[in-house]
């Protein structure tokens, strides 16, 4: 499932893994989502990739999430 979905964003937000650990993956994006629009498909989509943990854990709504992706360089996941 990784793959599969760093693939689709390497290839809409030329998002590119920079560090792996056990539990974490961080990728710099060089074209981030610069509309709402894509920005709140693109929270979903991390929603999903990450079982809720990025809403649940961090931004509380995907509404707050949505607003952090936009023009965002960087982007962080874990898992618990």
């Amino acid at each position: 499932m990784h793959v599969a979905v760093q693939r689709a964003w390497y290839e809409d937000f030329g998002a590119e893994v920079v560090c792996v650990s056990g539990s974490t993956v961080e990728m710099r994006v060089l074209q981030p989502p610069s509309d709402r629009e894509a920005a709140s498909k693109l929270a979903y989509d991390q929603f999903v990739y990450t079982g809720g943990d990025l809403v649940d854990q961090a931004f509380g709504t995907l509404n707050n999430l949505t607003s952090v992706l936009i023009d965002a360089p960087v982007w962080y996941f874990w898992w618990d």
